[in-house]
Protein backbone atom coordinates (compact mmCIF):
# COMPACT_ATOMS: atom_id res chain seq x y z
CA UNK A 1 0.00 0.00 0.00
CA UNK A 2 1.12 3.50 -1.15
CA UNK A 3 0.96 6.28 2.25
CA UNK A 4 1.19 9.58 1.00
CA UNK A 5 3.81 11.48 3.62
CA UNK A 6 3.49 15.12 4.02
CA UNK A 7 6.76 16.21 5.38
CA UNK A 8 6.58 19.03 7.69
CA UNK A 9 9.83 19.91 8.93
CA UNK A 10 13.05 21.44 8.51
CA UNK A 11 11.35 23.85 10.48
CA UNK A 12 14.16 24.09 13.16
CA UNK A 13 16.64 26.46 10.78
CA UNK A 14 15.60 29.20 13.04
CA UNK A 15 16.26 32.23 11.00
CA UNK A 16 13.56 34.51 12.16
CA UNK A 17 14.77 35.73 15.49
CA UNK A 18 11.37 37.31 15.53
CA UNK A 19 8.75 35.40 13.83
CA UNK A 20 6.82 38.35 12.39
CA UNK A 21 9.22 40.70 10.96
CA UNK A 22 12.81 41.20 10.28
CA UNK A 23 15.71 41.66 13.08
CA UNK A 24 16.84 45.60 12.75
CA UNK A 25 20.15 45.29 12.60
CA UNK A 26 21.11 48.85 14.52
CA UNK A 27 23.78 48.95 16.38
CA UNK A 28 22.56 48.05 20.40
CA UNK A 29 23.87 47.56 23.90
CA UNK A 30 25.38 44.49 25.55
CA UNK A 31 22.17 42.47 26.47
CA UNK A 32 20.97 43.60 29.56
CA UNK A 33 19.51 41.89 33.13
CA UNK A 34 16.31 40.37 32.86
CA UNK A 35 13.77 38.52 34.99
CA UNK A 36 14.68 35.24 33.30
CA UNK A 37 18.33 35.47 34.55
CA UNK A 38 17.35 34.51 37.59
CA UNK A 39 15.01 31.66 36.52
CA UNK A 40 18.03 30.49 34.60
CA UNK A 41 19.62 30.80 37.66
CA UNK A 42 17.48 28.55 39.53
CA UNK A 43 16.68 25.94 36.95
CA UNK A 44 20.82 25.48 36.96
CA UNK A 45 20.54 25.00 41.00
CA UNK A 46 17.45 22.66 40.85
CA UNK A 47 19.41 20.55 38.04
CA UNK A 48 22.23 20.24 40.40
CA UNK A 49 20.03 18.71 43.21
CA UNK A 50 18.12 15.89 41.01
CA UNK A 51 20.51 13.02 41.67
CA UNK A 52 18.81 9.83 40.34
CA UNK A 53 15.86 11.86 39.66
CA UNK A 54 18.38 13.04 36.41
CA UNK A 55 17.63 10.05 34.17
CA UNK A 56 13.73 10.16 34.58
CA UNK A 57 12.92 13.74 33.88
CA UNK A 58 11.42 14.38 30.23
CA UNK A 59 12.80 16.01 27.48
CA UNK A 60 11.80 18.98 28.21
CA UNK A 61 12.93 19.46 31.53
CA UNK A 62 16.33 18.65 30.29
CA UNK A 63 16.38 20.87 27.38
CA UNK A 64 14.88 23.71 30.20
CA UNK A 65 18.29 22.79 31.86
CA UNK A 66 20.45 23.06 28.78
CA UNK A 67 18.96 26.27 27.80
CA UNK A 68 19.85 27.54 31.31
CA UNK A 69 23.35 26.54 30.82
CA UNK A 70 23.96 28.55 27.61
CA UNK A 71 21.28 31.64 28.53
CA UNK A 72 24.26 33.95 28.32
CA UNK A 73 25.83 33.19 25.52
CA UNK A 74 22.50 32.94 23.64
CA UNK A 75 22.16 36.34 24.69
CA UNK A 76 25.71 37.96 23.89
CA UNK A 77 24.87 35.65 20.44
CA UNK A 78 22.01 37.28 19.40
CA UNK A 79 23.65 41.20 20.06
CA UNK A 80 26.28 40.29 18.27
CA UNK A 81 24.12 39.04 15.38
CA UNK A 82 22.06 42.41 15.54
CA UNK A 83 25.14 44.41 14.78
CA UNK A 84 26.30 42.00 11.80
CA UNK A 85 25.48 42.21 8.23
CA UNK A 86 22.86 39.97 7.20
CA UNK A 87 23.62 37.34 5.46
CA UNK A 88 20.84 34.75 5.50
CA UNK A 89 17.65 35.37 4.46
CA UNK A 90 15.14 36.48 7.14
CA UNK A 91 11.40 34.90 6.86
CA UNK A 92 8.57 36.00 8.76
CA UNK A 93 7.04 32.23 8.12
CA UNK A 94 8.64 29.07 7.65
CA UNK A 95 6.76 27.27 4.71
CA UNK A 96 6.26 23.45 4.72
CA UNK A 97 5.42 21.51 1.31
CA UNK A 98 3.82 18.52 0.64
CA UNK A 99 6.51 15.79 -0.01
CA UNK A 100 9.37 17.80 0.13
CA UNK A 101 11.88 18.74 2.92
CA UNK A 102 12.48 22.26 3.18
CA UNK A 103 16.78 22.72 4.03
CA UNK A 104 17.17 24.74 6.93
CA UNK A 105 18.69 28.03 6.73
CA UNK A 106 20.61 27.51 9.90
CA UNK A 107 20.34 31.14 12.20
CA UNK A 108 23.23 29.62 14.08
CA UNK A 109 25.59 26.24 13.77
CA UNK A 110 25.78 25.16 17.03
CA UNK A 111 22.08 26.00 18.43
CA UNK A 112 18.48 25.67 17.30
CA UNK A 113 18.05 23.62 14.94
CA UNK A 114 16.69 20.83 17.08
CA UNK A 115 12.90 19.78 17.00
CA UNK A 116 11.21 16.20 18.69
CA UNK A 117 8.03 15.04 20.47
CA UNK A 118 5.11 15.63 18.00
CA UNK A 119 1.48 15.51 18.82
CA UNK A 120 -1.19 15.83 16.14
CA UNK A 121 -4.49 16.68 16.43
CA UNK A 122 -7.09 16.35 13.68
CA UNK A 123 -10.61 17.91 13.36
CA UNK A 124 -11.84 17.85 10.00
CA UNK A 125 -10.65 19.65 7.77
CA UNK A 126 -7.76 20.91 10.06
CA UNK A 127 -4.92 19.99 11.71
CA UNK A 128 -2.30 20.86 14.02
CA UNK A 129 1.07 19.41 14.89
CA UNK A 130 2.81 20.72 18.19
CA UNK A 131 6.86 20.07 18.85
CA UNK A 132 9.93 20.83 21.09
CA UNK A 133 11.90 23.84 18.82
CA UNK A 134 14.90 24.96 19.73
CA UNK A 135 14.44 27.39 17.03
CA UNK A 136 11.61 29.24 19.02
CA UNK A 137 13.70 30.29 21.48
CA UNK A 138 15.85 32.33 19.23
CA UNK A 139 12.80 33.52 17.80
CA UNK A 140 11.86 34.68 21.38
CA UNK A 141 14.68 35.54 23.09
CA UNK A 142 13.80 39.44 22.98
CA UNK A 143 11.01 38.53 24.53
CA UNK A 144 13.10 37.96 27.79
CA UNK A 145 13.68 41.85 28.12
CA UNK A 146 10.07 42.63 26.99
CA UNK A 147 7.82 40.87 29.06
CA UNK A 148 6.62 38.70 25.88
CA UNK A 149 7.89 35.82 27.63
CA UNK A 150 10.58 32.90 25.87
CA UNK A 151 9.09 29.68 24.07
CA UNK A 152 10.46 26.26 22.97
CA UNK A 153 7.38 25.33 21.60
CA UNK A 154 6.70 25.15 17.57
CA UNK A 155 3.53 24.42 15.74
CA UNK A 156 2.44 23.64 12.23
CA UNK A 157 -1.14 23.56 10.93
CA UNK A 158 -3.09 22.48 8.03
CA UNK A 159 -6.13 23.28 6.79
CA UNK A 160 -7.17 20.43 4.27
CA UNK A 161 -6.35 18.03 6.90
CA UNK A 162 -8.63 15.36 5.37
CA UNK A 163 -7.19 15.62 1.90
CA UNK A 164 -5.20 12.41 0.28
CA UNK A 165 -1.73 14.66 0.28
CA UNK A 166 -2.46 17.35 3.02
CA UNK A 167 -0.41 20.45 3.22
CA UNK A 168 1.22 21.99 6.58
CA UNK A 169 2.71 25.35 7.06
CA UNK A 170 4.84 26.01 9.89
CA UNK A 171 3.37 29.09 11.94
CA UNK A 172 6.10 29.94 14.12
CA UNK A 173 5.93 29.86 17.86
CA UNK A 174 3.87 28.96 20.72
CA UNK A 175 3.61 32.49 22.40
CA UNK A 176 4.65 32.36 26.11
CA UNK A 177 3.61 35.43 27.45
CA UNK A 178 1.29 35.70 30.69
CA UNK A 179 -0.73 38.57 31.33
CA UNK A 180 0.86 38.46 34.68
CA UNK A 181 3.98 36.96 35.13
CA UNK A 182 6.89 39.55 35.00
CA UNK A 183 9.39 37.64 32.86
CA UNK A 184 6.27 37.01 30.53
CA UNK A 185 6.80 33.23 31.19
CA UNK A 186 9.05 30.39 29.88
CA UNK A 187 7.18 27.80 27.78
CA UNK A 188 9.63 24.76 27.68
CA UNK A 189 8.05 21.95 26.05
CA UNK A 190 6.78 18.68 25.94
CA UNK A 191 3.20 19.90 24.07
CA UNK A 192 0.48 17.82 23.44
CA UNK A 193 -2.63 18.79 21.23
CA UNK A 194 -6.35 17.53 21.35
CA UNK A 195 -9.25 19.62 19.35
CA UNK A 196 -13.18 19.07 19.67
CA UNK A 197 -14.00 20.90 16.57
CA UNK A 198 -12.60 22.46 13.05
CA UNK A 199 -11.88 25.53 15.18
CA UNK A 200 -10.69 24.85 18.47
CA UNK A 201 -7.19 23.58 19.65
CA UNK A 202 -5.61 23.09 22.57
CA UNK A 203 -2.30 22.67 23.52
CA UNK A 204 -0.52 21.63 26.78
CA UNK A 205 2.80 22.32 27.99
CA UNK A 206 5.29 22.42 31.14
CA UNK A 207 6.15 26.15 31.61
CA UNK A 208 7.96 28.05 34.19
CA UNK A 209 6.67 31.88 35.41
CA UNK A 210 8.93 34.64 37.23
CA UNK A 211 6.40 35.72 40.28
CA UNK A 212 8.41 38.32 41.31
CA UNK A 213 11.24 40.54 41.02
CA UNK A 214 14.30 41.52 43.20
CA UNK A 215 15.72 45.32 43.34
CA UNK A 216 18.25 44.38 40.54
CA UNK A 217 15.46 43.20 38.19
CA UNK A 218 15.97 39.27 38.59
CA UNK A 219 13.64 36.98 39.24
CA UNK A 220 13.36 36.31 43.14
CA UNK A 221 10.57 33.55 43.29
CA UNK A 222 9.35 31.33 40.37
CA UNK A 223 6.81 28.86 39.58
CA UNK A 224 6.43 25.01 37.82
CA UNK A 225 3.21 25.57 35.73
CA UNK A 226 1.64 23.55 33.27
CA UNK A 227 0.04 25.87 30.72
CA UNK A 228 -2.77 25.46 28.09
CA UNK A 229 -2.68 27.19 24.96
CA UNK A 230 -6.13 27.80 22.96
CA UNK A 231 -6.85 28.52 19.52
CA UNK A 232 -10.19 29.23 18.02
CA UNK A 233 -9.28 29.70 14.68
CA UNK A 234 -8.43 26.16 13.53
CA UNK A 235 -4.72 26.43 15.05
CA UNK A 236 -3.24 29.27 12.71
CA UNK A 237 -2.86 31.28 16.10
CA UNK A 238 -2.59 30.22 19.57
CA UNK A 239 -3.97 33.03 22.44
CA UNK A 240 -1.04 33.11 25.27
CA UNK A 241 -1.26 30.35 27.76
CA UNK A 242 -3.92 29.82 30.51
CA UNK A 243 -2.12 28.34 34.10
CA UNK A 244 -3.81 25.31 34.75
CA UNK A 245 -1.40 24.19 37.50
CA UNK A 246 0.95 26.52 39.86
CA UNK A 247 3.61 25.42 42.48
CA UNK A 248 6.54 26.81 43.86
CA UNK A 249 9.47 26.15 42.44
CA UNK A 250 11.51 28.17 44.63
CA UNK A 251 14.00 25.69 46.89
CA UNK A 252 13.56 23.72 50.15
CA UNK A 253 16.01 23.50 53.08
CA UNK A 254 18.60 20.90 50.77
CA UNK A 255 18.19 23.90 47.84
CA UNK A 256 15.65 21.27 45.87
CA UNK A 257 12.82 22.72 44.52
CA UNK A 258 9.53 22.66 46.44
CA UNK A 259 7.98 21.54 43.31
CA UNK A 260 9.14 20.66 39.86
CA UNK A 261 6.14 19.72 37.59
CA UNK A 262 6.95 17.56 34.61
CA UNK A 263 5.52 15.53 31.79
CA UNK A 264 1.85 16.75 31.01
CA UNK A 265 -0.71 14.71 29.13
CA UNK A 266 -4.17 15.93 28.01
CA UNK A 267 -7.29 14.44 26.51
CA UNK A 268 -11.16 16.09 26.25
CA UNK A 269 -14.18 13.87 26.72
CA UNK A 270 -16.38 14.03 23.62
CA UNK A 271 -19.04 14.01 24.64
CA UNK A 272 -18.89 16.72 27.51
CA UNK A 273 -15.86 18.69 26.02
CA UNK A 274 -14.40 18.51 29.44
CA UNK A 275 -10.22 18.58 28.90
CA UNK A 276 -8.24 16.34 31.21
CA UNK A 277 -4.48 17.54 31.75
CA UNK A 278 -1.71 14.94 33.28
CA UNK A 279 1.49 15.86 34.82
CA UNK A 280 4.28 14.43 37.21
CA UNK A 281 4.79 16.49 40.18
CA UNK A 282 8.10 15.96 42.06
CA UNK A 283 7.61 17.18 45.48
CA UNK A 284 10.00 18.38 48.05
CA UNK A 285 7.72 20.58 49.63
CA UNK A 286 6.84 20.72 53.33
CA UNK A 287 3.34 21.35 51.87
CA UNK A 288 0.20 19.79 54.16
CA UNK A 289 -0.01 17.73 50.21
CA UNK A 290 2.85 15.79 50.54
CA UNK A 291 1.91 12.49 52.27
CA UNK A 292 5.48 11.48 52.19
CA UNK A 293 6.29 13.47 55.66
CA UNK A 294 9.50 14.46 56.95
CA UNK A 295 12.84 12.82 57.82
CA UNK A 296 13.84 14.17 61.39
CA UNK A 297 10.70 16.53 61.71
CA UNK A 298 12.83 18.52 59.45
CA UNK A 299 13.71 17.58 55.75
CA UNK A 300 10.72 16.69 53.60
CA UNK A 301 10.63 12.72 51.55
CA UNK A 302 10.13 13.60 48.26
CA UNK A 303 7.17 12.55 46.72
CA UNK A 304 6.63 11.79 43.33
CA UNK A 305 2.85 11.95 41.76
CA UNK A 306 0.53 11.71 39.06
CA UNK A 307 -1.71 14.28 39.30
CA UNK A 308 -4.60 15.64 37.42
CA UNK A 309 -6.40 18.92 36.76
CA UNK A 310 -9.55 19.65 34.57
CA UNK A 311 -11.64 22.23 32.85
CA UNK A 312 -15.69 22.41 32.40
CA UNK A 313 -15.49 25.95 30.48
CA UNK A 314 -13.37 25.54 26.94
CA UNK A 315 -9.66 25.68 29.50
CA UNK A 316 -10.34 28.82 30.75
CA UNK A 317 -10.82 27.99 34.45
CA UNK A 318 -9.35 24.82 35.78
CA UNK A 319 -9.57 22.87 39.02
CA UNK A 320 -7.60 22.32 42.07
CA UNK A 321 -5.12 19.34 41.39
CA UNK A 322 -6.59 15.76 42.20
CA UNK A 323 -3.66 13.18 43.09
CA UNK A 324 -4.23 9.47 41.20
CA UNK A 325 -0.93 8.12 42.66
CA UNK A 326 2.58 8.79 44.13
CA UNK A 327 5.94 7.21 46.07
CA UNK A 328 7.61 8.00 48.09
CA UNK A 329 11.18 8.09 47.84
CA UNK A 330 13.75 8.73 51.08
CA UNK A 331 17.49 9.48 50.49
CA UNK A 332 18.25 8.41 53.66
CA UNK A 333 16.13 4.77 53.69
CA UNK A 334 18.36 2.55 51.11
CA UNK A 335 14.96 1.35 49.39
CA UNK A 336 15.27 1.61 45.92
CA UNK A 337 14.25 4.66 43.92
CA UNK A 338 10.77 4.42 43.18
CA UNK A 339 9.57 6.86 40.50
CA UNK A 340 6.30 7.44 38.36
CA UNK A 341 6.61 9.19 34.98
CA UNK A 342 4.57 9.13 31.67
CA UNK A 343 0.94 9.63 32.19
CA UNK A 344 -1.72 9.28 29.63
CA UNK A 345 -5.06 9.83 29.66
CA UNK A 346 -8.10 7.70 27.39
CA UNK A 347 -11.77 8.09 28.22
CA UNK A 348 -14.16 6.08 27.16
CA UNK A 349 -17.79 6.73 25.65
CA UNK A 350 -19.34 6.61 28.83
CA UNK A 351 -17.32 9.40 30.29
CA UNK A 352 -14.91 7.34 32.61
CA UNK A 353 -11.18 8.50 32.85
CA UNK A 354 -8.35 6.10 32.89
CA UNK A 355 -4.87 7.18 33.64
CA UNK A 356 -1.76 5.06 32.85
CA UNK A 357 2.01 5.40 33.29
CA UNK A 358 4.96 3.74 34.10
CA UNK A 359 6.60 3.21 37.57
CA UNK A 360 9.95 2.26 37.71
CA UNK A 361 12.59 0.75 40.51
CA UNK A 362 9.78 -1.89 41.56
CA UNK A 363 12.66 -4.22 42.90
CA UNK A 364 16.47 -4.07 43.54
CA UNK A 365 17.26 -4.46 39.94
CA UNK A 366 16.21 -2.32 37.12
CA UNK A 367 12.49 -3.12 36.32
CA UNK A 368 9.30 -1.17 35.55
CA UNK A 369 5.95 -1.68 35.48
CA UNK A 370 3.07 0.35 34.02
CA UNK A 371 0.32 0.68 36.09
CA UNK A 372 -3.28 2.28 35.79
CA UNK A 373 -6.17 4.09 38.03
CA UNK A 374 -9.50 5.16 36.70
CA UNK A 375 -12.49 7.09 37.71
CA UNK A 376 -16.39 7.29 37.36
CA UNK A 377 -16.82 10.81 38.50
CA UNK A 378 -15.29 13.23 35.96
CA UNK A 379 -11.56 13.18 37.57
CA UNK A 380 -12.94 13.88 41.19
CA UNK A 381 -11.52 10.76 43.04
CA UNK A 382 -9.73 7.66 41.61
CA UNK A 383 -9.24 4.33 42.32
CA UNK A 384 -5.87 2.79 43.65
CA UNK A 385 -3.43 1.30 40.94
CA UNK A 386 -3.97 -1.76 39.66
CA UNK A 387 -0.68 -3.68 36.91
CA UNK A 388 -1.56 -3.29 33.44
CA UNK A 389 1.78 -5.42 32.25
CA UNK A 390 5.32 -5.94 33.69
CA UNK A 391 7.87 -4.38 31.24
CA UNK A 392 11.29 -5.14 30.07
CA UNK A 393 13.66 -2.18 30.27
CA UNK A 394 15.07 -1.18 26.77
CA UNK A 395 18.56 -1.03 25.75
CA UNK A 396 21.41 -1.01 28.64
CA UNK A 397 18.43 -1.72 30.92
CA UNK A 398 19.51 0.68 33.68
CA UNK A 399 19.34 4.40 32.33
CA UNK A 400 16.99 3.21 28.51
CA UNK A 401 20.15 3.98 26.43
CA UNK A 402 19.84 2.51 22.83
CA UNK A 403 22.17 1.94 20.32
CA UNK A 404 22.96 5.31 19.06
CA UNK A 405 23.00 6.91 21.98
CA UNK A 406 19.29 7.31 21.90
CA UNK A 407 17.39 8.03 25.37
CA UNK A 408 14.04 5.91 25.35
CA UNK A 409 12.24 4.77 28.31
CA UNK A 410 8.85 2.21 28.42
CA UNK A 411 6.36 4.86 28.53
CA UNK A 412 3.30 3.66 27.74
CA UNK A 413 0.51 5.31 24.91
CA UNK A 414 -3.14 4.78 25.31
CA UNK A 415 -6.07 5.32 23.99
CA UNK A 416 -9.85 4.68 23.73
CA UNK A 417 -11.25 2.67 20.81
CA UNK A 418 -13.76 4.11 18.80
CA UNK A 419 -16.73 2.30 16.16
CA UNK A 420 -16.66 -1.35 16.60
CA UNK A 421 -14.17 -0.78 19.23
CA UNK A 422 -16.06 1.65 21.86
CA UNK A 423 -15.77 0.65 25.10
CA UNK A 424 -11.91 -0.89 24.98
CA UNK A 425 -8.84 0.25 25.69
CA UNK A 426 -5.71 0.05 24.00
CA UNK A 427 -2.05 0.34 25.38
CA UNK A 428 1.37 -0.14 23.59
CA UNK A 429 4.84 0.48 24.69
CA UNK A 430 8.43 -0.88 23.86
CA UNK A 431 9.33 -3.90 25.39
CA UNK A 432 13.30 -4.95 25.89
CA UNK A 433 12.04 -8.89 25.36
CA UNK A 434 15.01 -9.88 23.82
CA UNK A 435 17.90 -9.85 25.55
CA UNK A 436 21.65 -10.63 23.81
CA UNK A 437 25.04 -10.76 25.84
CA UNK A 438 26.56 -7.87 25.37
CA UNK A 439 30.58 -7.87 25.50
CA UNK A 440 30.60 -3.98 26.53
CA UNK A 441 27.40 -3.99 29.10
CA UNK A 442 27.20 -7.64 29.71
CA UNK A 443 23.31 -7.35 28.07
CA UNK A 444 21.70 -5.63 25.75
CA UNK A 445 17.86 -5.99 25.56
CA UNK A 446 16.30 -5.62 21.47
CA UNK A 447 13.05 -3.77 22.48
CA UNK A 448 10.04 -5.11 20.36
CA UNK A 449 6.88 -2.54 20.17
CA UNK A 450 3.72 -4.89 22.54
CA UNK A 451 0.09 -3.83 22.77
CA UNK A 452 -2.80 -4.92 25.28
CA UNK A 453 -6.72 -3.96 25.40
CA UNK A 454 -9.01 -4.67 28.26
CA UNK A 455 -13.05 -3.90 28.48
CA UNK A 456 -13.29 -2.92 31.72
CA UNK A 457 -9.00 -1.15 32.48
CA UNK A 458 -8.50 -3.99 35.11
CA UNK A 459 -8.43 -7.15 33.41
CA UNK A 460 -6.15 -7.31 30.06
CA UNK A 461 -5.30 -9.45 27.18
CA UNK A 462 -1.95 -10.93 27.08
CA UNK A 463 0.33 -8.87 24.88
CA UNK A 464 0.83 -8.64 21.02
CA UNK A 465 3.50 -8.07 19.37
CA UNK A 466 2.85 -5.45 16.26
CA UNK A 467 6.33 -5.38 14.56
CA UNK A 468 5.56 -8.36 12.89
CA UNK A 469 9.18 -9.16 10.86
CA UNK A 470 10.82 -12.00 11.91
CA UNK A 471 13.06 -12.05 14.52
CA UNK A 472 15.93 -10.41 14.17
CA UNK A 473 18.60 -7.95 16.93
CA UNK A 474 17.12 -5.15 15.75
CA UNK A 475 15.24 -2.28 17.87
CA UNK A 476 11.95 -1.06 17.57
CA UNK A 477 10.73 1.70 20.25
CA UNK A 478 8.45 4.75 20.75
CA UNK A 479 5.59 3.62 19.41
CA UNK A 480 2.00 5.67 19.15
CA UNK A 481 -1.87 4.10 18.95
CA UNK A 482 -4.59 5.11 17.74
CA UNK A 483 -8.17 4.04 17.08
CA UNK A 484 -10.46 5.37 13.93
CA UNK A 485 -14.41 5.36 13.84
CA UNK A 486 -14.24 2.23 11.56
CA UNK A 487 -12.66 0.06 14.31
CA UNK A 488 -9.19 0.31 13.30
CA UNK A 489 -6.52 0.10 15.43
CA UNK A 490 -2.94 1.63 14.55
CA UNK A 491 0.12 1.85 15.91
CA UNK A 492 3.47 4.00 14.68
CA UNK A 493 6.82 3.82 15.42
CA UNK A 494 10.61 3.86 15.05
CA UNK A 495 12.32 0.70 13.71
CA UNK A 496 15.71 -0.77 12.41
CA UNK A 497 14.22 -3.97 10.88
CA UNK A 498 16.60 -2.84 7.68
CA UNK A 499 19.65 -2.63 9.19
CA UNK A 500 21.50 -5.61 10.76
CA UNK A 501 23.48 -3.67 12.40
CA UNK A 502 20.61 -1.72 14.23
CA UNK A 503 21.97 2.05 13.63
CA UNK A 504 19.52 2.79 11.09
CA UNK A 505 16.10 3.90 11.59
CA UNK A 506 12.87 4.05 9.47
CA UNK A 507 8.89 5.00 10.77
CA UNK A 508 7.14 2.18 10.24
CA UNK A 509 2.96 1.90 10.78
CA UNK A 510 1.01 -1.25 11.46
CA UNK A 511 -2.59 -1.99 11.20
CA UNK A 512 -5.49 -4.08 13.34
CA UNK A 513 -8.71 -5.19 11.76
CA UNK A 514 -9.61 -7.35 14.62
CA UNK A 515 -9.38 -5.00 17.73
CA UNK A 516 -5.76 -5.67 18.92
CA UNK A 517 -5.27 -9.18 18.15
CA UNK A 518 -3.19 -9.10 15.68
CA UNK A 519 -1.45 -6.95 13.43
CA UNK A 520 -0.92 -7.33 9.82
CA UNK A 521 1.54 -6.05 7.50
CA UNK A 522 3.88 -3.22 8.96
CA UNK A 523 3.69 -0.46 6.09
CA UNK A 524 6.96 1.40 5.74
CA UNK A 525 6.22 5.26 6.07
CA UNK A 526 9.84 6.43 5.29
CA UNK A 527 11.43 6.03 1.67
CA UNK A 528 15.04 5.93 3.05
CA UNK A 529 16.51 5.37 6.70
CA UNK A 530 18.27 7.54 9.12
CA UNK A 531 20.80 7.46 11.20
CA UNK A 532 20.57 8.80 15.13
CA UNK A 533 21.57 12.87 15.44
CA UNK A 534 22.31 13.18 18.99
CA UNK A 535 24.02 15.90 21.04
CA UNK A 536 24.43 18.15 18.10
CA UNK A 537 22.62 20.98 19.34
CA UNK A 538 24.38 22.66 22.26
CA UNK A 539 21.22 24.46 23.36
CA UNK A 540 19.99 21.18 24.33
CA UNK A 541 23.31 20.50 27.03
CA UNK A 542 23.87 17.72 25.32
CA UNK A 543 20.86 16.03 25.41
CA UNK A 544 21.00 12.24 24.01
CA UNK A 545 17.28 11.83 22.33
CA UNK A 546 14.49 11.95 19.62
CA UNK A 547 12.07 13.25 22.20
CA UNK A 548 10.33 10.77 24.61
CA UNK A 549 7.10 10.46 22.08
CA UNK A 550 5.37 11.35 19.40
CA UNK A 551 1.34 10.67 19.23
CA UNK A 552 -1.00 9.14 16.07
CA UNK A 553 -4.81 10.98 15.73
CA UNK A 554 -8.01 9.98 13.80
CA UNK A 555 -10.07 12.47 13.33
CA UNK A 556 -11.87 13.73 16.67
CA UNK A 557 -15.23 14.60 14.46
CA UNK A 558 -15.03 11.44 12.63
CA UNK A 559 -15.77 12.85 9.82
CA UNK A 560 -12.45 10.69 7.88
CA UNK A 561 -11.17 7.35 8.39
CA UNK A 562 -7.87 6.95 8.96
CA UNK A 563 -4.83 8.37 10.89
CA UNK A 564 -2.03 10.63 10.54
CA UNK A 565 0.50 11.88 13.09
CA UNK A 566 4.25 13.66 13.24
CA UNK A 567 7.29 12.26 13.29
CA UNK A 568 11.24 13.07 13.96
CA UNK A 569 13.16 12.41 11.35
CA UNK A 570 16.99 12.86 10.86
CA UNK A 571 18.11 12.56 7.52
CA UNK A 572 19.31 15.98 6.58
CA UNK A 573 21.31 15.81 9.13
CA UNK A 574 19.45 18.05 11.63
CA UNK A 575 16.43 16.22 13.38
CA UNK A 576 13.12 17.82 11.63
CA UNK A 577 9.18 16.94 11.68
CA UNK A 578 7.61 15.33 8.73
CA UNK A 579 4.12 13.80 8.76
CA UNK A 580 2.27 10.91 7.64
CA UNK A 581 -1.28 9.69 6.44
CA UNK A 582 -2.13 6.43 7.56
Amino acid sequence: MSVPTAKIAAVGFAATLILMGTLSFAQSAPPKQTAMDGLMNQLIRAEGKLGPNAKHISGALRNAFGLAHHWESLKAGVSQAANAPSTAPTLSVRPLAPSTVTTPNLASRIVGFTQSETSTAWCGTNAVIGFNDTGSILETINGASTGNGLSSVGYAQSTNANATTPVFTDKGFVPAAHGTAPSGGLLIGDPVVACTTANDFYMSNVGFTCQSIDQSGLCAASDANIDISISHDGGATFAPPVIAVDKSFAPNILGLPNHLLDKDWMAIDPNSGEIYVTYTDIDNSADPGNECGLFGDVIPIERVAIEIVSSTNGGTIWSAPVEITHVCSSPFSGTPKLFVQGSQIAIKSDGSVYVAWETTGTSSTPSSEIDIASSTNHGMTFSGPSIVTPVNCVGDRADGILQGSIRIGELPSMVAGKGTQSGKLFLTWNDGDNPQPDAGIGTYNFADVKLVSSSDGVTWSSPVKVNNNPASNTDHFQPAVSSDQSGRVAVCFYDRRNDPNNFYIDRYCANSTNGGGSFGTNTRITTKSFLSVVNQDLQLGGNNYMGDYDTLASDAMSSTKGFRGGFGDNLTGAPNIQENKF
